[in-house]
């Protein structure tokens, strides 16, 4: 019938919406938008400076993606011109914006993966380096992601020192990240200023590491049977 395929549709294109309440000041709003659906503003990229970045610097688990529609602004909807008059005129913004949670097919694909475990928590450990001992760091780091320092290569310096000393799960190894320095995240260039400033005034630097999953627990061992 008629009523199993209108079902379908809407399974496919399950969506969530949330409100985010947004402040502009001089970055503008931080986003780039689309709106050739005629009812929406499709969010096609996000800025590294604006309201929007600046909100999901903030609120973690809530943040605005590309991808995600702005299907509203201080209650103004359907009408994309509209919204964007309202987001230059006014400086406190509330946006309502849905994402859509991926199609059924794209969730019966996964579950035809054989093997598939869930996600193991990335392991987290805390490096302590006295740098007045040692004028080298030793790491070579890249920061493609945008917010964490990948480690492409360990050599000698502060950080060999340290690996000698620890247990494996504690030392530094090629294709770790580190998260944060002294306790500064999200930001791999002033993470690295950091590291440099407190390597040449031989001072204390904390790292915040994270190595890779820790590996899913092996099956049982067999069981051997007494005659």
């Amino acid at each position: 019938g008629g009523r199993g395929s209108s079902e379908a549709v809407t399974k496919a294109s399950e969506s969530v919406e949330f409100v985010v309440a947004l402040t502009v000041k001089t970055q503008g709003l931080g986003i780039e938008v689309d709106w050739a659906n005629g009812q929406t503003l499709y969010i096609k990229a996000i800025k590294a400076e604006g309201a929007v970045p600046d909100w999901n610097r903030e609120h973690e688990g809530r943040e605005v993606q590309a991808g995600d529609d702005v299907i509203g602004v201080n209650g103004t909807s359907l009408d994309p011109k509209a919204m964007l008059a309202e987001c230059r005129r006014k400086k406190e913004l509330e946006m309502r914006i849905r994402r859509q949670l991926g199609s059924k097919l794209a969730l019966s694909q996964l579950s035809d993966i054989p093997q598939a475990r869930p996600a193991q928590k990335p392991h987290h450990f805390v490096v302590l380096l006295d740098m007045s001992r040692s004028g080298n760091l030793g790491l070579d780091v890249s920061w493609e992601d945008g917010r964490t320092l990948y480690v492409r290569s360990v050599q000698a310096g502060a950080v060999t020192e340290w690996n000698k000393k620890h247990p494996t799960s504690h030392r530094v190894h090629t294709g770790d990240r580190v998260v944060a320095v002294n306790g500064y995240s999200d930001d791999p260039a002033e993470m690295v200023r950091l590291i440099r400033e407190l390597t040449t005034t031989q001072q204390q630097l904390q790292l915040l590491v994270q190595g890779p999953p820790a590996p899913p627990p092996g099956p049982p061992p067999k069981q051997i049977r007494a005659n």
